[in-house]
């Protein structure tokens, strides 16, 4: 992975997934890669719902939450799949339901 991370640098979907692996055991890694999906992210917030995922990887909750409420509010998670077992450890929290309803709602 990090070959290919050297080879495509600025490829977000190649670090996400990086952040993912990390996720399972490098938290200080993981973190560092939310700072670059961050960065590319920018005023629009175009990674939200990977950086979201991260977090709830890392069980930190109140980060993967405030991510998922941000990238709703900005438009940017376009689809949403609830029964992903990345959202396990924040699938119990009562504002899990209430966040895939204001998703499933938005038009």
């Amino acid at each position: 992975m990090e070959k290919a991370k050297r080879q495509r640098p600025k490829d977000p979907l190649l670090i996400y997934g990086t952040g993912m692996v990390y996720a399972k055991g490098k938290r200080t890694e993981a973190l560092q890669i939310i700072k670059e999906l961050e960065e590319m992210s920018g005023a629009n917030l175009s990674q939200a719902h990977w950086i979201a995922k991260i977090y709830a990887t890392l069980n930190e909750k109140e980060l993967a939450f405030s991510w998922l409420d941000l990238g709703l509010a900005t438009g940017a998670i376009g689809s949403f799949y609830k029964d992903e077992p990345v959202w396990d450890p924040i699938r119990s929290d009562p504002r899990f339901e209430a966040l895939v309803s204001r998703i499933l709602s938005v038009p």
